[in-house]
């Protein structure tokens, strides 16, 4: 079954990475021949010249180096991706409109791609897999009625998260709109098990996962504090930071290897949280920096993780996770979502 995605996959990106391999194989397993659509969204090197730009016009000429050795990570890591265009989606049986946030209709840098929401996927029949519209709301559809009008085609709805399904339910009053785990967690731990690159580290240390603009300089203190008062070294897996102890540009696979072995996590990303779940780590969230982390740290009960006056980083460190608890959630959510694609696979592979 000639299978075309439709999603971000082509960026520098490790979240977006993981979704879009863990949604190929997935595929790849039900039999179908994947494709991914091919579009300049978040394309890799306009990604790393910008990020490269904002540090000069900032006078911060640190982590150059870190940039370019994660672009030639990600270069080599897309390779995975087999590509096809808008012209050849007319021979595919099926098209998948998804998972990231490519419904976040608020932002330009997506609706500048309609083909996030079907507009010109020509395939016999076309679904959407795990979509999140973030904080974007109704009347922030209705700006673009164009795109709303493509959306009224597609043959099966899913979402990421609850606040999407109410939008998307809103736009399309009687049509079934269900809620599905997000591509990282259609496949379990033994899938990730097998790919993981083995970190070289030996000491103990605390891997950030954070962007560099989100985290708080009392976070980024305490965190130091809390590191050099237990022993711990800090190794950066996302960016480059002064105050860490090591920062590396690592494949999405060898990220997971430190993620594994890391005696914690700290992040403040979606996609962060969902590698620390998955590999069953003691993760701390910085902050509750949007609405999509918090409702999926609520989805596994795992809201009470983010720092805050009264869930200080000692505590929180102190503190194990009931991960027998959350595994069980995160697997009656991959078994729901499975059965859901296999579905349509099925209904569609006509």
């Amino acid at each position: 079954m000639k299978t075309c995605v439709v999603t971000v996959y082509n960026s520098d990106n490790y979240g977006a990475f993981m979704q879009a391999y863990s949604m190929q194989e997935f595929l790849k397993s039900q039999g179908c021949d994947v494709y991914f659509l091919k579009n300049k969204a978040r394309n890799l090197n306009m990604l790393t010249i910008k990020k490269i730009v904002k540090r000069i016009t900032k006078a911060n000429f640190r982590g150059f180096g870190y940039q370019l050795a994660r672009r030639k990570q990600f270069v080599k890591a897309n390779a995975v991706f087999k590509e096809c265009s808008f012209e050849e989606t007319k021979d595919m049986q099926l098209a998948v409109l998804g998972s990231d946030e490519i419904w976040n209709i608020k932002r330009k840098s997506i609706y500048s791609y309609p083909s996030f929401f079907g507009k010109d996927v020509n395939a016999k029949a076309v679904i959407s897999y795990a979509p999140s519209a973030n904080l974007a709301g109704k009347s922030d559809f209705m700006k673009h009625p164009e795109i709303v009008e493509t959306m009224k085609s597609i043959d099966a709805l899913s979402v990421r998260d609850e606040h999407s399904k109410e939008v998307i339910s809103q736009l399309f009053e009687g049509k079934s709109v269900d809620v599905v785990v997000d591509p990282t967690l259609l496949n379990d731990e033994t899938f990730y098990r097998k790919n993981i690159v083995k970190c070289p580290e030996k000491d103990k240390f605390i891997a950030i996962y954070s962007y560099g603009n989100k985290l708080s300089k009392e976070n980024i203190d305490n965190i130091v504090k809390f590191a050099h008062n237990n022993g711990y070294k800090i190794i950066s897996l996302l960016d480059s930071f002064s105050w860490c102890d090591k920062n590396v540009a690592l494949s999405p696979f060898e990220t997971l290897g430190y993620f594994d072995a890391a005696q914690m996590v700290f992040t403040d990303t979606f996609h962060g949280s969902i590698f620390s779940i998955i590999l069953n780590k003691k993760l701390i969230v910085t902050s509750k920096s949007s609405n999509k982390i918090y409702n999926l740290l609520c989805q596994f009960g795992l809201d009470n993780r983010i720092i805050s006056k009264d869930a200080t980083i000692e505590k929180l460190a102190d503190t194990e996770i009931d991960y027998e608890s959350v595994n069980g959630k995160v697997s009656a959510g991959r078994e729901f979502s499975r059965t859901w694609l296999k579905d349509k696979l099925e209904r569609f592979n006509k």
